[in-house]
């Protein structure tokens, strides 16, 4: 959401969850990272959660925690769900691309790659720097 924007309890309990995600992710604590995550996912998934852009984020940042992990299909499963929430979200699509390397389908993560560039208006180079 942008600044400024209303949550409703839903929405701010998931955003609590996503936090707790951030910082067990921060710890290497990867797998309560991907179950807080998965908790917030779920909850943007009921009714009355308004901001599909959000649920992006929780699906993009428990790609990156199944990466951690060497889930690296569940990462691709997740990075798709994440731009179908938001198909301008840049980074879901270069985790994408990055789990598609780790599983040596380099076309496919080529193809991702130039769409994150695309969706993000910058050179890899700088996408891949924005997104540390």
């Amino acid at each position: 959401p942008a600044p400024g924007d209303f949550l409703n309890a839903l929405e701010e309990e998931a955003e609590a969850a996503k936090n707790r995600g951030n910082a067990h992710f921060q710890q290497q604590l990867y797998v309560a990272a991907v179950s807080e995550y998965t908790a917030a996912i779920s909850m943007s998934r009921q009714r009355g959660f308004a901001h599909p852009a959000m649920a992006a984020i929780y699906y993009s940042n428990r790609a990156a925690a199944h990466m951690k992990l060497d889930r690296h299909e569940e990462a691709v499963r997740d990075c798709r769900e994440a731009l179908r929430a938001d198909p301008t979200f840049w980074k879901a699509a270069l985790r994408a691309a990055q789990a598609h390397m780790a599983l040596g389908e380099y076309e496919d993560a080529v193809a991702l790659l130039d769409s994150a560039q695309v969706l993000s208006g910058q050179t890899f180079a700088e996408a891949a720097t924005a997104a540390t």
